[in-house]
């Protein structure tokens, strides 16, 4: 690449945006300009971006330099970075965008064709400068431009740190250092729960959270933080007004991060494919999830118990903070579907003695519903027990 600019200090103008951008000189006389709108904290001496004065008057982001290795930046039609090539022209890294500005996969030109890349060092995916050359952020899952974020997919900048931290999927209260189990101690659950606590509060006062969500796509949600979809989750599996079934869905959220049968991380348990239909499932049936509540009790504790999800996995500090009516189950069903269908052709659950308790056919165990307590016969549970005051679901294991 040419040599481009020479004064040390130059305000570089992008549309509406103002970046301060310091020129380097290199030993083959290329002109470097390190970005200096930066998230506080980043210090990167891997990389560095060349910018070039346009027509238009405005310094545009034309080239890095990666590892000493200098590349091109390509865009696209709209004045998208659409990929990165060598010097030589070659493209050898291509961005595709989804409809609202985010990386949907970075692609590398292998053996004749693109393939999509993950590899963290690989220039496409350790490259920040995304979109019309804005810093990506992949903490907030947002462009950081004149030092605020910008959410693309909510098309609005987020403002001040309680609108920021809503977007963030880490305790910014958290002091802990590890989940082992051997380690855990009384103090220790004491700490997670005033931390998830705080992370809670600092969300239910954000302006930003609980917003309702419009339902276009079974992908709804994939603008919101983890704690949030968590959240939403929790919220809507309860499904009543007592925020004890809150706590139970959480539970069983958090005993399928420890079965090898489910993923390890909560929010990939929530929206794992035909798990739970308040996230993954029809506009009618993601409604109580997308339309909120906040001022409830119910969505305060949902939000402390999505907290408290990504704040520790230890299954003793859970049993200390929320108590262990739920002890193992994996699985929940409706009770009043289940009550419903009973005795019919239809009928989830059937058993008339422990050892015959069946869920479609397959024979289950460990049986439990609020203010119930555990079941050894549905005929006793469906027949003689009308909820008014206690839970929603029906709780169990497969044998």
């Amino acid at each position: 690449m040419k040599k481009i600019l020479s004064f040390v200090l130059i305000l570089c103008v992008l549309g509406n945006t103002n970046f301060l951008i310091y020129a380097t000189e290199s030993e083959n006389e290329r002109t470097v300009y390190n970005y200096n709108e930066l998230p506080d904290g980043y210090n990167d001496p891997n990389i560095e971006y060349e910018y070039e004065m346009t027509e238009y008057g405005f310094n545009k982001l034309i080239g890095v330099r990666y590892k000493g290795v200098e590349y091109n930046y390509l865009y696209d039609s709209s004045e998208l970075i659409e990929g990165i090539s060598d010097l030589d022209g070659n493209q050898i890294v291509k961005y595709v965008y989804d409809s609202k500005g985010y990386v949907k996969n970075v692609q590398a030109y292998e053996d004749g064709k693109w393939i999509k890349n993950d590899d963290p060092d690989f220039i496409g995916n350790y490259n920040k400068m995304l979109y019309w050359g804005a810093y990506f952020d992949v903490k907030t899952n947002c462009y950081y431009i004149e030092g605020r974020y910008y959410n693309p997919k909510l098309d609005e900048y987020m403002n001040g740190e309680e609108d920021l931290e809503v977007l963030t999927d880490e305790n910014p209260f958290s002091s802990r250092i590890s989940n082992d189990e051997s380690e855990v101690t009384l103090k220790s659950a004491d700490t997670s729960e005033l931390e998830a606590e705080q992370w809670a509060e600092r969300l239910l006062a954000s302006s930003s959270y609980g917003k309702p969500m419009t339902y276009t796509s079974s992908s709804w949600y994939t603008s919101l933080s983890n704690v949030e979809i968590l959240a939403r989750a929790i919220y809507c599996e309860g499904g009543t007004s007592y925020t004890s079934e809150d706590s139970a869905v959480a539970w069983v959220i958090l005993n399928r991060t420890k079965s090898s049968s489910f993923p390890s991380a909560a929010i990939d348990v929530v929206t794992q494919k035909g798990q739970f239909s308040s996230i993954r499932g029809t506009r009618g049936s993601t409604s109580g999830a997308r339309i909120v509540s906040t001022s409830t009790s119910r969505w305060a504790q949902s939000t402390f118990l999505a907290c408290l999800l990504l704040t520790t996995t230890s299954q003793m500090e859970w049993r200390e903070i929320v108590g262990d009516k739920i002890n193992g189950q994996l699985y929940f069903y409706s009770y009043t579907t289940a009550k419903s269908n009973f005795n019919t052709s239809s009928s989830a659950f059937t058993g008339s003695t422990t050892s015959t308790l069946k869920y479609f056919g397959t024979a289950i165990k460990n049986v439990y519903v609020l203010g119930y307590g555990n079941v050894t016969s549905f005929n006793s549970l469906f027949n003689s027990y009308s909820p008014t005051a206690y839970s929603r679901n029906i709780y169990y294991d497969i044998k």
